[in-house]
Formats: structure tokens, C-alpha cells, sequence
């Protein structure tokens, strides 16, 4: 029981693998009542846009392609940054549904009558590993794109960023000035 107390405890010192109270044991159903043990948190998901739409994390690639017109962006690079985008949606998808079998995997193992946390902690690094290879795919993506660009195209888009930027601090002010 220490041991099981312990584990729960590093897990919500680490900080990303967030641990619930309860769990669904998956061998009781798992719409049935909760069991004693851990259940972990959701995916590598990324944040919701304002449209609610998911940002699969390559924020670089999809506002050149917004800016495909502004920028002045060729057929081919548009072409480029696309198959970019989609390789790297394909792969999140298979990196996210490995971790989710692993979670699934760590929950059964908690189910047992004897729990095997030798298994468990082993899984529970294979999910770290998986995350920390999401976040170098990402950035090796993000480093695809910009050398997607020429130098003359990478100056535009630090100009629109820089005006994005100065629009966004100004109607921060205004908001700050609205609240007084």
C-alpha cells in the first residue's frame, strides 16, 4: 500500500502524467464504478484555437501557409510545407495512440491481484520518452518549415510578427484602460 501511495505521489510531483483519485479497472467495464488504483491523464494533445480547432503544435508551418499569398510562397513550397504538416499530424497520431495503449497496459497492471510495478514504472518511462520524442519532432517540423522559406520571405514573416505583436500589446493596453 506505501509503495502504491509513494508512486502516486512522484507522479504528481513530476507534473505531467497528472493522477486521479479513482480509476476505471478496463477487465469491469469501463463505464462501470470506479476501482481503488490510478488512472492517467489525457494525450499529447495541443491547444484549442480560437475556432476550437486543434493546433497540432506547428504554429510556423500553418501561418505561412495563412500567409501563403502575403509572403509570396511558390506552388512547391506550398507543396513542401504541406506534406510537412500532414507527415507530422500522421506521426503525433501514431505517437498518441502508443501512449494510450501504454496507459491502458498500466492500468491493467494496477488491476491486478498483485500489482507489477517493476512493469509499471517501465511504462511509465516509455511514456516520458514518448513525449520527449513528440516535443524534438515538433521542433525538427518547425526547423522543415522555416528552411521551407527563402531569406527574403523569412524577413516578411518577422514583419508580420512584429505588427501582430505591436497590435496585440496595443489592445492589451486599451483592455487594461477599459478595467480602471
Amino acid at each position: 500500500m506505501k509503495r502504491i501511495i509513494c508512486f502516486m505521489v512522484v507522479c504528481l510531483m513530476l507534473g505531467t502524467v497528472p493522477v486521479f483519485a479513482e480509476m476505471t479497472c478496463p477487465m469491469d467495464g469501463m463505464k462501470d464504478k470506479p476501482k481503488d488504483g490510478m488512472m492517467f491523464g489525457k494525450g499529447m494533445k495541443g491547444k484549442k484555437g480560437k475556432k476550437g480547432k486543434e493546433d497540432c503544435g506547428l504554429s510556423n508551418v500553418e501561418r505561412y501557409l495563412k500567409l501563403k499569398e502575403e509572403l509570396e510562397l511558390t506552388d512547391e513550397q506550398v507543396k513542401m510545407l504541406e506534406k510537412i504538416k500532414l507527415d507530422y499530424e500522421k506521426d503525433n497520431i501514431k505517437r498518441e495512440a502508443d501512449i494510450k495503449i501504454i496507459r491502458l497496459d498500466l492500468i491493467e497492471d494496477f488491476c491486478k491481484d498483485k500489482p507489477d510495478f517493476d512493469a509499471a514504472r517501465a511504462k511509465v518511462k516509455k511514456i516520458f520518452a514518448l513525449y520527449l520524442e513528440s516535443k524534438l519532432v515538433t521542433i525538427d517540423a518547425r526547423e522543415k518549415g522555416y528552411n521551407v522559406l527563402t531569406e527574403g520571405q523569412k524577413e516578411k514573416d518577422l514583419q508580420f510578427k512584429k505588427e501582430r505583436k505591436g497590435k496585440w500589446m496595443k489592445n492589451k493596453k486599451d483592455k487594461k484602460k477599459d478595467k480602471k
